[in-house]
């Protein structure tokens, strides 16, 4: 009933071997993002009234809460004759687990994108996902500037790729879809 009311966007498990999206969508994963990234801070206990004015406060759940709020851009850059859709790619084998954040299909592109809140990570779930796939672009959002850059990566699973990296600050999450448009 909250996804009919639009209050929460279900994050659909995808194996994202093609588009559409969600042709190949397993309805057994369930993962939601809500409407507001203010409804989810309140949910998990944060009190806004009582926080500072300055950017020195620390979240323990601060990846949490920037993956929400990248899901939350997402959605609402969202043409307005579709309706909202939210996807995730998650790879569960033996000793070789991976879950990239978000996978997004922009024209006739699979785009997997990783949301960072803190300092750059490995990204390994994404290089898994680049390699198997067989994808030539992946997304890093995160709080560094925008940047494209070659990367090269080798997986157990894929072998040897080369693929290019877009980074996206958070302020710019809204604008992937033309930013991958404009690389072809």
């Amino acid at each position: 009933m909250l996804a009919m009311a639009r209050v929460v966007t279900p994050v659909r498990r995808t194996a994202a071997n093609a588009i559409p999206l969600g042709a190949e969508v397993d309805e057994r994963y369930e993962k939601v993002c809500l409407l507001d990234v203010g409804l989810f801070a309140t949910m998990s206990g944060i009190d806004a009234a009582g926080l500072p004015g300055d950017a020195a406060t620390r979240f323990a759940n601060h990846g949490q809460l920037a993956e929400q709020f990248v899901g939350q851009e997402l959605r609402a850059c969202r043409p307005f004759d579709q309706e909202p859709a939210l996807f995730t790619w998650v790879r569960e084998a033996k000793n070789s687990n991976a879950e990239v954040d978000y996978v997004l299909q922009v024209g006739t592109r699979v785009v997997p994108i990783e949301v960072k809140a803190g300092a750059p990570g490995s990204l390994r779930s994404l290089h898994v996902m680049v390699a198997e796939k067989g994808l030539d672009l992946g997304v890093r959002v995160g709080p560094g500037a925008l940047q494209l850059t070659d990367v090269a990566t080798s997986t157990a699973v894929g072998g040897k790729r080369t693929f290019r990296l877009l980074s996206v600050p958070f302020a710019m999450v809204s604008e992937i879809p033309r930013l991958v448009r404009s690389l072809d």
